[in-house]
């Protein structure tokens, strides 16, 4: 990777209360060119409540390496979420490639935004699209996104038997559940249980909602009781990376970011919600080998400082 000059924060670890965090400048040969720390003093906390993280994000939340951290420096904290790998004990929401559109759109498609829903029908009633959970139970554990979903398939166990069919059906439907199938003709892409068999909903339901209330309903029995104190947004980078005007900007934030915050505090106003933007270290020599001339690297940069 062609890096130039650049510079990284970079973390030791916490030892005897003390946290230190140093910024070094280095060249394209990896040499430190200069340096500066800070370090932090830890205090006892003043409050025994647990922290309940749920961390939103592409594939830097995927790939779960600040989750992690984050966990391993702090004590009181749990990281809840729906997309989990056996043994790693690290919930979260992370797509990799996704940016917010995806999440606040992806809908009836092979990997389904988990926050989207049908209008007008219940968290707890909606089992999926046919078509993301025929990707989630038959897919092989090395491709993205999609295996992180298996415990939740499971019934957020490590092991045992997929809730869901080879061909994405809910195996244990009630009366009344909906699941939507993309590949059903228009108008008959939501179907409901009648007690015997799927059939299309008599009323289809106009569109989908963004809708966090219901993906806490839905996903009740990933949180073991733990609903969100917290919840981080890191985004950006995806929504960003392919230029962006300062105009564009404000509407990706009109559009994606506050309704999902606002779908949050309607769930629960007392979540703090916390947004991640990860700045370039690196000059456009190094920006524009690996992004050509999509967008520079201080394009980039302002779009996360204005967000």
């Amino acid at each position: 990777i062609q890096l130039n000059d650049c510079y990284r924060l970079q973390t030791g670890e916490l030892k005897n209360e003390l946290f230190e965090v140093v910024m070094r400048l280095f060249s394209g040969n990896n040499e430190v060119l200069a340096s500066q720390g800070v370090i932090f003093n830890f205090v006892e906390q003043q409050s025994e409540e647990e922290i309940n993280l749920m961390c939103i994000g592409d594939s830097w939340t995927e790939m779960g390496g600040y989750c992690s951290r984050i966990r391993d420096q702090m004590d009181q904290l749990n990281l809840v979420g729906v997309m989990d790998r056996p043994g790693e004990n690290m919930p979260r929401v992370g797509h990799g490639g996704w940016s917010l559109y995806n999440f606040m759109n992806n809908f009836m498609t092979d990997l389904d935004s988990p926050f989207l829903f049908p209008a007008g029908v219940d968290g707890s009633r909606y089992q999926g699209c046919v078509q993301t959970m025929k990707n989630i139970v038959t897919c092989d554990d090395s491709v993205y996104n999609a295996p992180l979903y298996k415990k939740f398939a499971r019934g957020w166990k490590e092991e045992g038997d997929f809730l869901w069919d080879e061909e994405g059906y809910y195996k244990d439907p009630l009366p009344g559940d909906v699941m939507t199938d993309n590949q059903r003709p228009e108008g008959e892409q939501y179907s409901q249980w009648d007690g015997s068999q799927w059939v299309p909903m008599e009323q289809q339901p106009e569109g989908y909602e963004y809708n966090f209330s219901k993906f806490m309903e839905r996903f009740s029995v990933c949180f073991d009781g733990k609903s969100p104190t917290h919840v981080s947004i890191l985004s950006g980078a995806n929504d960003f990376t392919y230029g962006c005007t300062p105009e564009e900007v404000r509407e990706w934030i009109e559009d994606d970011l506050e309704p999902m915050i606002r779908s949050i505090q309607a769930y629960d106003p007392e979540i703090r919600i916390m947004i991640a933007a990860c700045q370039l270290g690196a000059d456009q020599d190094a920006f524009g080998s690996s992004f050509g001339a999509w967008i520079s690297s201080r394009q980039y940069n302002d779009s996360m400082r204005t967000m």
